[in-house]
């Protein structure tokens, strides 16, 4: 806009000044309330009120009395900003309206839009300087004060939306509102107002400082305000089913959608607790008995899935499976879903739908195993006969489920370990025969590094770590059985399959879910990835030290090309990490135990291979020669992967050394050579010699100076170690001499370590003898 002469003589500032001091007139008198409020529940006829009501409803008060206080000072700012504006614009307002008398004390003519002409026609040059300059002088003081007021409008405008976020903050929400709020968002959600809108966002909404707590699985303290508004919103839903709760969540803005789905967690999590104990007007504690009613009943419910006999023609009676409650808890994974992750951390709303999508899970992962019975959800056939109309929502019934509760790792790491069903949980999600693998996969998914704990002071870290081991282990554990791993190879039904061949995709999130525990499936204990416990499964054959545990995981992982190839490509990057950590100070007293660590995972990564190779390549050579390949081309990978990341790595240097200096002689070390002919085919395990020599080669640089003399076929003129193909061709009709590899590293390193390489290959493969 810009001002006129009618406005420089109308616009009244002090107006503005008036409202300022309202304003802290208001601001006075709440304060002097509060502390009336305060006093009243403190003092009783004259005597201290004690006792636990007192300290609830003193607590609260205080509590109360801060929310106040932190209102009128944001009241105190906006009145001193409306006090300032007034000043600011009346100064500049004053300086025109003493410029506009001047000119009309001067006999100029001021038109409205302050253009300055004069009524004399023959007028000096004097008096045409004049007219100039009172028309500059007006025009830029009648801007200052448009500018002035322009500020100010913004300025109040920042502030009253500052304001306005105070009142509706979750220190000032309340039961009564929560209540009020509550009635119009079941009844009629799309009118509700801004501030309605807003104080719903405030109210399912944490603090960094509380989610991080909620992250570490520490308590959760909110406001009783917040508490009570939440726990009214529940309650006027409590007459709504879980799909009306749905449609009413959907009419809301996106903010105020998920701050509604936060907050269910919120009031659902046993963690939450309020600031004030004791209080009247609002539970104290979250958990399941706050959650709406009709979503409590419906995760509840008894008939989630009941088994009978029916019949769909005359005479035709078979096994029926009936899902119940399905469309209401799939409107309850809609809600899960679309709240924000964080704040999925334990909620009993997260437990309970995943114990409804493990429950119809199980039904589903019978029905796959016999088709023949009917399978019925909601009262509906999900298929029958020809008809499969229903086949889509049927199959979409876990997917949804798993996919909204899958970042809730504290609700998957419980059903996982269950000792009743944990198991069987295990076998259905890998036996499903999923259209959509991805919704199983988010239960075994993880953040980067999530296995491992990187602040052992930081109990969220921690807490994830520990978290991310005990899921992955219950995996494991399951594997780790013949009957187990019998069920996953040889899955039951019509077209027996493996869980590689049904779900590949799904095996392949559990290969790299498992990789970070490769040392562990060798006996060796990782302190900083917590939680994978193998102490009951790892090696069952007591006496035998053949970790058959183990070897069941290996050979469930293989049956997936991309499952095992990936898996194998971890396994031999370990392999080559505790043999560059020998080689790098052989003479250390623990240095045996990376050998017997690298020996046993080169057994597990073979008789694995083998074993799930097996019904796939009933010839011996192709099934020789495939295992080869699928090893020789994981080895590639991992020293390229190990080569690039050795600055990374804990163990990159010692890899690195041992990939850098002994080359070829590695793959041959760890896989042996390839296969020949049909007629010659035989796959005995590592080559031992190529062991040995690549753990020399990697140890070059500190080889004793008596070697060269020693040991003369592997020197060359210069006491430099000359490279395997030479060695081996010039020793081709003595190949016995090659032992003097094994001689060697049993002076380099400590004499009682050098048969634990080739001792723990074949205790896990039962070779029982000298490999290759």
């Amino acid at each position: 806009m810009t001002l006129t002469r009618h406005d420089i003589h109308s616009w009244n500032p002090s107006a503005l000044n008036d409202v300022g001091e309202a304003w802290l007139a208001v601001g006075r008198k709440v304060e002097e309330q509060f502390e009336n409020y305060v006093n009243a529940v403190t003092t009783v006829n004259n005597h201290d009120w004690q006792g636990i009501t007192a300290d609830a409803a003193q607590a609260q008060a205080t509590a109360d009395r801060k929310t106040a206080y932190a209102i009128v000072d944001k009241l105190d700012a906006v009145a001193q900003k409306a006090k300032l504006g007034a000043e600011s614009i009346g100064r500049y307002l004053g300086d025109a309206r003493d410029t506009l008398a001047i000119a009309v004390e001067n006999k100029f003519v001021v038109a409205d839009d302050l253009t300055v002409s004069d009524s004399k026609s023959d007028p000096t040059d004097e008096r045409i300087k004049l007219m100039h300059e009172l028309q500059n002088t007006l025009r830029d003081k009648a801007k200052l004060a448009e500018d002035a007021d322009a500020q100010l409008n913004q300025d109040l405008q920042t502030a009253t939306n500052d304001l306005r976020a105070t009142f509706t903050s979750a220190e000032t929400l309340g039961a009564d509102q929560g209540a009020e709020d509550g009635h119009d968002l079941a009844t009629n959600p799309a009118t509700l107002t801004p501030e309605q809108v807003q104080r719903i966002v405030e109210a399912g909404t944490l603090t960094p400082t509380q989610l991080a707590s909620m992250a570490g699985d520490g308590p959760v303290t909110i406001p009783a305000s917040q508490m009570e508004y939440i726990n009214q919103v529940a309650r006027s839903l409590d007459g709504k089913s879980p799909r009306e709760i749905q449609a009413i969540a959907t009419q809301l803005p996106p903010n105020a959608r998920t701050a509604l789905a936060n907050a269910m967690q919120i009031i659902s999590n046993e963690r939450v607790t309020t600031s004030v104990k004791g209080d009247p007007k609002g539970p104290t504690n979250g958990g399941a008995d706050l959650l709406p009613q009709k979503i409590r009943e419906s995760l509840t419910r008894r008939d989630l899935v009941v088994r009978t006999y029916g019949s769909m023609s005359p005479g035709d009676v078979r096994p029926q499976i009936d899902l119940n409650g399905v469309k209401d808890n799939q409107a309850i994974a809609l809600l899960v879903a679309a709240g924000d992750d964080q704040y999925k951390a334990g909620s009993a709303l997260d437990h309970g739908l995943l114990e409804v999508g493990r429950q119809y899970l199980d039904a589903q992962a019978s029905h796959d195993d016999k088709p023949y019975e009917y399978i019925f959800f909601d009262g509906h056939p999900a298929i029958s006969g020809e008809d499969r109309s229903g086949e889509a929502l049927y199959t979409a019934i876990t997917e949804d489920i798993f996919s909204s509760v899958a970042p809730d790792k504290a609700a998957v790491e419980q059903a996982l370990a269950n000792t009743e069903h944990g198991g069987d949980f295990v076998h259905d999600l890998l036996t499903r025969n999923w259209s959509n693998e991805r919704p199983a996969m988010a239960l075994f998914e993880f953040a980067e590094n999530d296995s491992t704990v990187e602040d052992s002071n930081n109990r969220a870290d921690v807490l994830a770590a520990t978290r991310s081991g005990n899921i992955m282990q219950a995996v494991a554990q399951y594997m780790s059985t013949d009957e187990g791993a019998a069920a996953l190879l040889n899955i039951e039904g019509e077209n027996s399959e493996s869980v590689g061949q049904r779900n590949p995709e799904l095996l392949n999130s559990i290969s790299h879910g498992l990789a970070p525990y490769i040392p562990d499936l060798a006996g060796v204990d990782q302190p900083t990835r917590p939680g994978f416990d193998t102490a009951e499964w790892l090696n069952p054959n007591t006496g035998h030290n053949d970790y058959a545990g183990s070897r069941n995981v290996f050979t469930v992982l293989n049956s997936g090309s991309n499952a095992g190839g990936y898996f194998t490509q971890a396994t031999i990057a370990e392999i080559i990490r505790d043999e560059g950590e020998y080689a790098a100070n052989p003479r250390d007293p623990q240095a045996g135990q990376y050998l017997s660590a690298a020996g046993r995972l080169d057994g597990l990564m073979d008789t694995g291979m083998q074993a799930a190779l097996q019904d796939e390549y009933n010839d011996k050579n192709a099934h020789e020669k495939e295992v080869y390949e699928r090893q020789s081309k994981a080895f590639d990978i991992a020293s390229t992967l190990l080569g690039a990341a050795a600055e990374k790595s804990p163990h990159g240097e010692a890899a690195g050394l041992l990939l850098d200096m002994a080359g070829d002689s590695v793959k041959e070390g760890i896989i042996g050579k390839e296969p020949g002919d049909a007629e010659h085919a035989d796959l005995n395990g590592p080559d031992l010699n190529s062991h040995y020599y690549s753990i020399l080669n990697a140890a070059a640089d500190h080889l004793p100076s008596t070697f060269p003399d020693t040991f003369p076929d592997a020197f060359d003129a210069a006491g430099r170690l000359r490279s395997l193909e030479e060695i081996q061709f010039d020793l081709r009709e003595r190949p016995n001499d090659l032992g003097q590899f094994q001689t060697m590293v049993r002076l380099l390193g400590n004499p009682a370590d050098l048969g634990k390489f080739e001792d723990s290959y074949n205790q896990v493969t039962h070779f029982g003898g000298a490999g290759k």
